[in-house]
């Protein structure tokens, strides 16, 4: 999984994420540090018809310097891309 946010981006590598015991359907949580950064990223089912999942990530120590609010997130799994843009709490 790779997340761009802003001028920062970082690839998790594949089988760090750890699911909730007894449901192959998550949440999925990754905690830990990777090139420095402290990363903390959920990815949870929101509609299941849907196929719809939320993600949450926070870092500390990631660099965002040049980056203002609206954001630009994007996130890859796989071939899989998608690309919003968020206002993010930004502290130095």
């Amino acid at each position: 999984m790779t997340l761009t946010v802003g001028t920062f981006s970082t690839t998790i590598p594949p089988g760090s994420f750890k699911g909730s015991k007894g449901s192959a359907a998550g949440p999925f949580k990754f905690e830990g540090t990777i090139n420095g950064v402290a990363l903390e990223v959920k990815i949870a089912l929101t509609n299941t018809g849907l196929r719809q999942y939320s993600l949450q990530a926070e870092a500390s120590s990631a660099s965002l310097t040049g980056t203002t609010n609206p954001v630009p997130v994007t996130l890859t799994i796989g071939d899989d891309t998608s690309s919003t843009s968020i206002n993010a709490e930004i502290r130095s």
